[in-house]
């Protein structure tokens, strides 16, 4: 994850705790509504305007309430700067207890030329969850 978006009373991190495939995995722990929504960042990747990406990552909802999801966050620049054009992929919430897949296509818009995976979460939500296996591939 390259860049995080959460306040304070946030936590983000790499944990042993679960993991859907090998080790570790990135674990959310939302303590508390707050004034905006939460987001983590994948690096900036290229891509062509039009493009139609797979992605998906399996979640695992351990606690609380509230949503959280899956985006893609598109950009007229190569390195991921500028103003961000969201598409949205998949929203939770997901089933407790158990390992989720959210899966979808995203139809990036015309003239973008990178992309950042975006983890998202309301600013709502007080709850913990485990991320892991994030995959894009180009979709037909």
């Amino acid at each position: 994850v390259l860049g995080v978006r959460l306040p304070a009373v946030d936590q983000l991190g790499l944990s042993d705790e679960r993991a859907g495939s090998g080790r570790k995995s990135l674990r959310f722990s939302l303590a508390a509504a707050v004034k905006d929504h939460r987001r983590a960042f994948s690096p900036p990747l290229p891509c062509a305007g039009g493009q139609r990406l797979k992605v998906s990552a399996n979640y695992f909802h351990v606690s609380g309430d509230g949503n959280y999801g899956l985006f893609v966050a598109a950009y007229d620049t190569a390195d991921g700067s500028g103003a961000i054009k969201v598409v949205a992929v998949k929203r939770g919430p997901f089933t407790a207890g158990s390992w989720n897949r959210a899966e979808g296509v995203a139809q990036l818009p015309a003239g973008v030329k990178s992309f950042r995976v975006m983890l998202w979460s309301s600013r709502e939500a007080v709850a913990t969850y485990f991320i892991d296996d994030v995959t894009v591939e180009a979709a037909p």
